[in-house]
């Protein structure tokens, strides 16, 4: 497949270069009607009619679409860097993803038998698993969103006794 890009370009209306670059480009690869040329290939008897080049293209053009798919290369990873939609999901640049789950409190390599729900629907509620304080309404409000059949009622502040060993107790003067 062949693609041309039609912008960011190293010829053309919007050239970097010196015009007489792109006008001599533009001269080889287009007629006067602006259909493109078609250049008489040189053979020698017995050779296969094969063209030595695509239509539309010179060498010129050639070597310029060189530096010029660098720099349309290097347009797409910057693009691509700060659009969080374009690069969600993939393992090997979603950092964004690993720090949101790192915000909350969750190892990027935790999956849902380490945790006992999917991280990446945690990321959803990344905004009020981070706000302080945190209230027992916003608690219920993201248990009853994540488990949206079972009713969830929070109670704030009920008091309860554990039992603990003498081993754990604190003792006055005791060393």
């Amino acid at each position: 497949y062949r693609l041309e890009a039609t912008f960011l370009g190293l010829y053309g209306v919007a050239t970097p270069l010196p015009l007489h670059y792109a006008v001599r480009i533009l001269r080889a690869v287009y007629r006067q009607d602006g259909s493109l040329v078609e250049e008489p290939t040189r053979r020698l008897p017995g050779e296969p009619d094969v063209p030595e080049r695509e239509p539309g293209s010179t060498p010129t053009r050639d070597f310029l679409d060189i530096l010029h798919h660098r720099l349309i290369s290097l347009f797409y990873r910057s693009w691509a860097k700060y659009r969080y939609h374009v690069t969600f999901g993939m393992r090997q640049h979603d950092e964004v993803t690993d720090y949101l789950l790192w915000l909350i409190g969750c190892s990027p390599e935790w999956d849902e038998a380490t945790l006992g729900v999917r991280p990446l629907r945690l990321l959803r509620y990344a905004g009020v698993l981070t706000q302080h304080p945190k209230s027992a309404v916003t608690l219920e409000g993201v248990l009853f969103d994540y488990w949206r059949d079972i009713r969830v009622a929070v109670e704030s502040f009920v008091g309860r006794w554990v039992p603990l060993k003498r081993s754990d107790l604190n003792g006055i003067g005791t060393a």
